[in-house]
């Protein structure tokens, strides 16, 4: 594992880097480097090269070739690629726009930096997972952005793959999404995020065994991606392997305390093993921190009707309703709640508006035990066909 820090003072910068051996944490390798700003690049450089010696592998660059490819040689487009880097994958609201925020500046410096339209289109699918506008007006802007990424570089894996998950969420294209996966994997099999989106697509397709080991071969390359640790919970709790879900979520909230998604997950797994006001407690800390997003809000309609809080479940519903009228909320996590609720009928309606919106959550939650009400009706089918999911694929959750 590569482990470091970063300073900067003036015109100079001071990096200091180490390669951890994470079987026995034996240090391999250390270096520091006193430079100037504009020198930033070359460093990486140096530090790539001195681990491929350290560690003998043969890539087949010839001497002197930068190992990692530059997309601009500009310091102030770089940085603000880094801290965009950095707010986006926090995926709390308010770090999303300063992620965003400084991503437009990066491009704007650097119309070619296709590093930074791959995070501006993850920025439009988060938007829309996280219900903080409506995907009929991300899903265009997500599709541009990816667009822009594999314009500029054509032989960037992670342009290619978020590129595909779009085309998926917003036209239902499955199969076009898949063969960009096999695109991205050809051109770097070890790009943990393409791993990440092709085990979306699988889950969402019912492939549920192949979206799990998508999901840890993402882990495995990035073991400190918070997003990742909570896909492999999620998919452990659908397979009602609680102890292993339990085990991500809180890797992930050991990574960061305050990502909602993990702390959701973890309230939800305690609910339906019967720890209902655990569960609970965590699913509305959740919701104060990530007050549209999918997880808190579908789950916790069942939490309280599963802790014998109907009445709870019913407030929670109006006031999921009365917002609606103001503002986007997900259709696909209404028709969760009204389904604890029984109201078979109400989810049904719901779902159809999830699916008039483009609304991802319902592509990622429809084939879960939370619908298993509508499955003998001939309406569920309708809704399978209707987002491309109509082929057979074995219950989950």
């Amino acid at each position: 594992m590569l482990q470091g820090s970063v300073r900067r003072s003036g015109n100079r910068i001071r990096v200091s880097a180490q390669l951890v051996n994470v079987a026995d944490e034996s240090q391999l390798w250390s270096e520091r480097y006193d430079r100037e700003l504009r020198d930033v690049f070359d460093i990486q450089d140096e530090i790539a090269q001195a681990i491929v010696e350290k560690l003998k592998v043969k890539l087949g660059a010839k001497s002197g070739q930068p190992l990692m490819k530059r997309y601009t040689e500009n310091p102030e487009a770089h940085s603000l690629y880094l801290k965009g880097n950095f707010h986006l994958y926090r995926f709390m609201p308010e770090d999303l726009e300063k992620g965003r925020e400084c991503l437009e500046k990066a491009v704007a410096l650097e119309p070619g930096y296709a590093p930074a339209w791959v995070q501006l289109a993850d920025y439009h699918i988060a938007r829309s997972f996280f219900a903080l506008a409506s995907p009929l007006e991300e899903w265009p802007k997500a599709l541009e952005a990816a667009g822009r990424a594999v314009a500029a570089d054509e032989t960037l894996a992670e342009a290619h793959a978020v590129l595909g998950m779009v085309e998926a969420l917003s036209e239902y294209r499955w199969q076009e999404a898949l063969h960009r996966f096999e695109t991205a994997l050809r051109l770097n099999p070890a790009s943990a995020r393409t791993h990440f989106w092709r085990s979306n697509a699988l889950h969402d397709l019912g492939r549920a065994e192949e979206a799990l080991a998508e999901a840890l071969r993402a882990v495995e390359l990035d073991p400190l991606s918070t997003l990742f640790r909570e896909i492999v919970a999620t998919y452990y709790l659908w397979a009602g392997q609680n102890d292993k879900a339990i085990e991500h979520a809180r890797h992930a909230l050991d990574i960061n305390p305050n990502y909602g998604d993990a702390m959701a997950l973890l309230g939800e797994t305690y609910s339906r093993l019967g720890r209902h006001e655990e569960g609970i407690e965590l699913l509305e800390k959740a919701r104060r921190l990530m007050p549209g997003e999918f997880y808190p809000l579908g789950f916790l309609g069942w939490a309280y009707v599963r802790g014998g809080r109907r009445t709870d479940a019913e407030r929670f519903l109006a006031e999921l309703e009365d917002k609606r009228r103001r503002q986007y909320v997900s259709g696909a996590m209404i028709a969760m709640t009204v389904l604890a609720l029984g109201d078979v009928e109400a989810a049904f309606t719901w779902a159809s508006k999830a699916i008039q919106e483009r609304d991802p959550s319902l592509t990622y939650l429809i084939r879960m035990h939370y619908f298993q009400a509508l499955r003998q009706d001939s309406r569920y089918q309708d809704i399978l066909r209707r987002m491309n999911l109509l082929s057979p694929a074995p219950s989950q959750g």
